[in-house]
């Protein structure tokens, strides 16, 4: 019996009604369909979700067309006509000599083999994110992210670059963290890396007062994004950009299509499963459902 309850600290500030949305990218893994619970549920599972009057389940995978057929190479030209013989020698002036005979015609060349025909291309796929979870009616502050991996869904860390904006009440940089929710797959221990960051042009603000953390919740794996720098934050300002990498000790391989905020092949686009807080308080996006 998979059930919508449980405890969602830190303290969620009013979210609106559960919304599911179960997708067909979530059929990647084998043996299993990860509804991006931040764990995997059984097919059976699977069908009580979607028949509940909170869900919504539609397809989520949306794939690019395959390449043109190649065409194969012209077959080979003739042979050359063999070369014409010498002439006979005359003979002497009272018996005249003959002429010998004209020279062969060479034979026919073979025609060349036909090229084979080139094989389809592949189109490429563009991951949705595959749950909205319980999701916060209004957003005061909105994450939008770019997958800087090419919508590589298994790969060795999931890299990524995430613009904040300030749609509510000014606040502190350091009051605000980040949940980027995702499943280690067993992989191992994480940890995060800030390759760049900025709050605006001027600021003294770069990637050393950021800083990765790790926890679990609901099933799920996160990565809190926190500062320990930067200015206030003004309404309808920004922080431009933090370049942010998350990967085992090791560099294990694992899977981010059962990853609640991962969104393959996204460029600068609102992603509402990154969810912002403000002193603990959730204050937009959407958190896993238990």
């Amino acid at each position: 019996m998979v059930q919508f309850l449980g405890s969602q600290p830190p303290t969620v500030a009013g979210p609106s009604a559960s919304r599911w949305a179960c997708g067909a990218a979530a059929t990647l893994l084998v043996g299993a369909v990860a509804c991006a619970t931040g764990v995997d549920v059984s097919q059976a599972e699977l069908a009580e979700i979607c028949a509940g009057q909170l869900a919504i389940c539609m397809g989520e995978m949306e794939a690019g067309s395959g390449g043109a057929s190649g065409s194969g190479q012209v077959g080979g030209v003739s042979g050359a006509s063999g070369s014409l013989g010498s002439s006979g020698s005359f003979g002497s002036a009272s018996t005249g000599g003959t002429i010998s005979s004209t020279g062969g015609t060479g034979n026919t060349g073979t025609s060349g083999s036909t090229g084979s025909t080139g094989s389809a291309g592949s189109g490429s796929v563009t991951l949705k994110p595959l749950a909205m979870g319980m999701c916060m009616a209004t957003s005061s502050v909105v994450i939008t992210y770019s997958d800087r991996g090419n919508g590589k869904v298994a790969d060795q860390q999931a890299s990524m670059v995430l613009h904040i904006d300030n749609k509510g009440a000014a606040f502190d940089l350091k009051t605000l963290t980040i949940r980027y929710w995702f499943t280690d797959d067993g992989a191992g221990t994480f940890i995060g890396e800030i390759d760049y960051a900025q709050q605006a042009n001027g600021s003294s603000f770069s990637k050393s007062d950021v800083t990765v953390t790790f926890g679990q919740e609901s099933g799920s794996n996160y990565a809190t994004i926190g500062f320990t720098g930067g200015d206030n934050v003004a309404t309808n300002a920004s922080v431009d950009q933090v370049q942010l990498r998350l990967h085992t000790t090791d560099y294990k391989m694992f899977d981010q299509s059962n990853d609640f905020s991962y969104q393959g092949n996204a460029m600068a686009v609102s992603n509402p499963n990154i969810t912002p807080y403000i002193n603990g308080t959730q204050v937009g996006g959407c958190v896993p459902l238990p």
